[in-house]
């Protein structure tokens, strides 16, 4: 029989790191993880069946950390490994303590991070908690403030591309938390089933908040606790099959997880909004087969729809809280996503024709085209180095 834990060493904190062919990643995220940790914190890298040592890397360079490691899939992943969902599922698994944090290997977190969002969880009632997350690449812009969820079926990072504003430094309820670097309650992830792992990857962490708030449980949003988030740092976001499992899982988030009257209230809207994309994505050629082949793949999931909508309303009548679903319901969106694939495509055009135009002005020129420089470390392509962000104090709402 094994023996109890200590109470002093039993974990508070478990850091859940899935990593597929990322060891370049992984050095900047851990080195910021251990840096800033606060005491009785785990931390457990997955290795999904990386090819690129990461395993072996662990070993003899971060022997704190757990390594769960996952063998080569036996059939045809698509080079993607087991992908992100089981990944993520096998370390909450693992995990020992009652707050877990899902933290992407492209991520670098800054001091304090952790304590500010783990004292949200004093409150029962919290099933998750949403950081700050800034985008890494782009200096000044925010990737997430907290998960909205539009009634029409589209999934939004909160202030995505933008830069701080006033709204984004308070502490208020948002819909999910982002899953690069939310953090959770781990009784309440296993009541509603974990990441939904025949999701793959994409809209995952949409659908974990949507389960979260049928068992009643709320999500806050902090802006002290703060992030860095390279983005798409694992996948490549114009290949086909990345087009396709984001098209998917919108539709099985939407036709699953929406209560009765909300579905029947944004069916058209819905159907609408799709057609934008499908549109937008055909001239902007963007894998508009791709999109559509996922949308219409759940046509052939209506059996397994229904009987997970039969489990949410079981999960509901033994929900221990209030069930509340903040939904965005701006009638104007879909206008403005209409008038924004229209921007995109004019701006398309305008930078192809530029970039043309300065090509062809350089051959004539001196018979030399620049090009770009590939940015081959994460830390070539951070806002500022790691050393600053990991020694950067997260700022208060009067200094913002």
């Amino acid at each position: 029989m094994e023996k109890a834990r200590p109470i002093e060493s039993t974990p508070a904190l478990s850091i859940v790191i899935p990593s597929h062919n990322g060891r370049h990643f992984l050095e900047a995220c851990l080195q910021s993880v251990f840096l800033h940790r606060p005491p009785r914190t785990e931390v457990i890298v997955v290795d999904d069946a990386s090819k690129d040592g990461t395993s072996q890397w662990l070993r003899s360079t971060y022997r704190e950390t757990r390594l769960v490691e996952l063998p080569s899939p036996s059939t045809n992943s698509g080079g993607f490994g087991w992908g992100y969902c089981r990944s993520i599922n096998a370390g909450i698994k693992a995990s020992t303590a009652p707050i877990v944090q899902t933290l992407n290997n492209d991520a670098i977190v800054t001091k304090d991070w952790a304590s500010e969002a783990l004292r949200l969880f004093a409150n029962p009632a919290v099933g998750s908690v949403a950081p700050q997350i800034w985008l890494l690449r782009e200096p000044g812009l925010l990737d997430s403030a907290g998960d909205l969820y539009y009634l029409f079926g589209w999934a939004a990072n909160r202030g995505h591309g933008l830069p701080l504003y006033p709204e984004v430094m308070e502490e208020r309820e948002v819909f999910g938390a982002c899953g690069a670097a939310g953090f959770f309650r781990r009784d309440a992830l296993l009541r509603a089933g974990l990441f939904p792992q025949h999701f793959q990857a994409y809209y995952d962490d949409v659908d974990l908040a949507f389960r979260l708030r049928w068992a009643g449980y709320r999500c806050l949003y902090t802006p002290f606790s703060k992030v860095y988030h390279r983005l798409h740092g694992t996948y490549d976001h114009h290949h086909p099959e990345i087009t396709y499992l984001i098209a998917r899982n919108e539709e099985r988030v939407f036709w699953t997880n929406l209560p009765g009257k909300s579905l029947r209230q944004a069916l058209l809207p819905h159907l609408l909004h799709v057609l934008v994309k499908v549109v937008g994505k055909g001239l902007l050629g963007r894998n508009p087969s791709a999109y559509l082949r996922g949308k219409l793949a759940v046509l052939g999931e209506v059996k397994e729809i229904r009987g997970q909508r039969k489990r949410l309303r079981l999960l509901a009548q033994q929900a221990s809280f209030p069930i509340h679903f903040p939904f965005e319901n701006d009638p104007w969106m879909p206008a403005k996503l209409i008038l924004h694939r229209l921007w995109q495509i004019l701006s398309s055009k305008e930078v192809r024709y530029v970039k043309s135009w300065l090509g062809h002005a350089s051959v004539k020129r001196d018979r030399c085209v620049c090009e770009d420089l590939p940015h081959s470390t994460l830390a070539a392509s951070s806002p500022k180095n790691n050393s600053e962000l990991m020694a950067e104090k997260i700022p208060s709402t009067e200094a913002a």
